[in-house]
């Protein structure tokens, strides 16, 4: 009987559980038409329609297409940080394990570079307070958190909270990011990034070592 009443907590889980699937719709379905026609050509009336729910409830999840493209690359960019974190826990050498981490965005930003372009763009001067921007910027955080704990081990300092090991944490996210702007960019752009990257790590080091 308890299950059956309004309000209680099973009634509540399955309306969570219904408003996650229709998330992961809307995010599948959006995924496929930027991947397929590019972010520009993609209306929301088309994405309501493959997602097959109506445009809403669409904006109920996102209430304009550049909130719409940042939940859908939020969901992307946290499944490259996940798969950067593996392969940098295998990586030799402090350098490895960055590039390892900075190298799991890098292949998104290649199968995409327009609509990362975009995301990008959304990320930097999307509306202060806004739900989906916040969640990126925090993914951007956790990133480059990933990256100083490497880096922090790497020249003995306990907190990885050190603001030289931040700075050159943020140094390393900023490389990355010139390259997610630049739709121009060819195939010498991943190994330019790796010496960006050896050069981070061997100035942190020397930072370090001198007590700067």
């Amino acid at each position: 009987m308890t299950a059956m009443t309004h309000g209680t907590p099973a009634s509540a889980g399955r309306r969570s559980q219904n408003k996650r699937e229709k998330r992961d719709r809307i995010v599948a379905a959006a995924r496929h038409l930027f991947a397929e026609n590019g972010y520009e050509a993609v209306a929301t009336q088309q994405v309501s329609e493959a997602a097959g729910i109506g445009v809403g409830t669409l904006f109920r999840y996102a209430a304009t297409k550049g909130e719409l493209l940042l939940m859908v690359y939020n969901d992307e960019f946290a499944e490259a940080i996940d798969r950067g974190r593996v392969a940098a826990a295998r990586a030799h050498g402090t350098e490895e394990a960055v590039w390892e981490l900075a190298r799991a965005l890098v292949d998104g930003i290649a199968a995409d570079p327009h609509t990362v372009a975009m995301y990008q763009r959304e990320l930097l001067f999307g509306g202060a307070g806004e739900g989906h921007r916040d969640e990126g910027l925090m993914l951007v955080a956790a990133w480059q958190h990933a990256v100083a704990q490497h880096l922090a081990r790497s020249v003995g300092v306990a907190d990885d909270d050190d603001e030289r090991v931040v700075l050159a944490a943020r140094t390393a996210f900023a490389a990355l990011s010139l390259i997610a702007s630049d739709v121009r960019r060819d195939a010498r752009t991943p190994h330019q990034l790796r010496l960006q990257i050896a050069q981070i790590v061997a100035g942190l080091s020397a930072q370090v070592a001198h007590g700067e």
